[in-house]
């Protein structure tokens, strides 16, 4: 009997073999959306879009991070305990957004 999460392998592997065109994509994205949660931001100088901009930007440094990872030091630097301190980082601040006045 296998694993219960034997039904995804397939997939992650197929992903693995694009995982170069993913991260481009997922940087490029991160830096537009990042681009207009700034712009935002500074047309109204709301507080919670600044936080949300701040999200944005950690999502950008994380996409820049895992980037560097794969293209500079073979996948062996940001793995999953740092990519999740990141996410929850993430996180916290939509969540301030959400809940400030």
């Amino acid at each position: 009997m296998g694993n219960f999460w034997d039904f995804l392998r397939p997939l992650s592997e197929a992903v693995n073999g694009f995982l170069g065109p993913i991260v481009l994509i997922g940087l490029v994205i991160s830096i537009i959306i990042f681009a207009i949660a700034i712009k935002s931001y500074l047309k109204t100088k709301s507080r919670k879009l600044l936080f949300i901009a701040v999200a944005f930007l950690l999502f950008l440094v994380k996409w820049v991070i895992q980037a560097a990872d794969l293209f500079w030091s073979p996948g062996i630097f940001f793995g999953v305990p740092a990519q999740s301190v990141a996410e929850i980082l993430i996180m916290v601040f939509i969540l301030l957004a959400v809940f400030r006045k």
